[in-house]
């Protein structure tokens, strides 16, 4: 009968016992991995900043993107004011220009050549300014222009100015001389075409207007041509006197 009673009693009553002990030795490795879980995140917390230190990186990068874009921007004005510098001195070679069609002159040397005398866009030879055209026009229109412009069609009486004019034209242009409504060569400012002449030893062509073709290359360069024909010309006057 004892033996029955001692077996009745609850075995965790007391705390103790078997059960108690065999939970005591499973809860230490639930300890453990609670603790390695621990660890893990404080070192995913190392890999990985926190937020606002994620922030001023970002603005460290910011700043110094803008830094260098700013850098690169003064470097470009820098550029465009130092050609538009060299460009306003003019360019150092001669080079050909287009506008209706063919180059009417060299802009490069009509730069090198302006003088403060003439009127810009004009080249000075002698006392006399000249503006070899960039529009073509009748010999008539051309007339009225250069008058228009306080000057005439460019009057050709001596070898100098032949010898200027066909060495800075590149094409065909109207000069200052006609036998439309007289018969006789005349020029616009009524001299009748006497001594010097500089008529070309070829095919002079046809018309009652006079052109010089410095595209020939040679001296004796006028020709006749159709006065109703647009062309390039040639208008001259006065150098301005201080």
């Amino acid at each position: 009968m004892e033996m029955e009673e001692i077996g009745n009693e609850p075995v965790y009553s007391s705390g103790e016992g078997t059960s108690g002990t065999e939970v005591k030795t499973e809860g230490k490795p639930e300890t453990e991995i609670y603790s390695k879980l621990g660890n893990t995140s404080e070192d995913l917390y190392a890999e990985f900043p926190p937020t606002k230190e994620k922030k001023a990186l970002g603005v460290r990068q910011w700043q110094r993107a803008c830094v260098f874009l700013a850098a690169t921007c003064l470097i470009l004005v820098a550029t465009v004011v130092i050609l538009a510098i060299k460009l306003s001195n003019g360019p150092s070679a001669c080079v050909k220009s287009a506008f209706d069609g063919p180059p009417a002159f060299h802009i490069g040397c009509q730069s090198a050549l302006q003088s403060p005398l003439c009127s810009e866009g004009w080249l000075q030879s002698g006392r006399a300014c000249f503006l070899l055209s960039r529009k073509r026009k009748t010999w008539a229109a051309s007339k009225k222009f250069c008058e228009e412009q306080g000057g005439s069609l460019a009057v050709i009486t001596d070898a100098a100015v032949q010898n200027f004019l066909t060495q800075k034209g590149t094409l065909s242009y109207w000069i200052g001389l006609n036998k439309e409504n007289t018969g006789v060569w005349t020029w616009v400012d009524g001299q009748r075409l006497t001594g010097n002449s500089f008529w070309s030893d070829s095919d002079r062509g046809v018309g009652d207007c006079a052109m010089l073709d410095a595209a020939a290359g040679d001296n004796k360069s006028w020709s006749k041509g159709l006065c109703s024909r647009p062309k390039y010309y040639i208008c001259q006057k006065t150098m301005i006197d201080n």
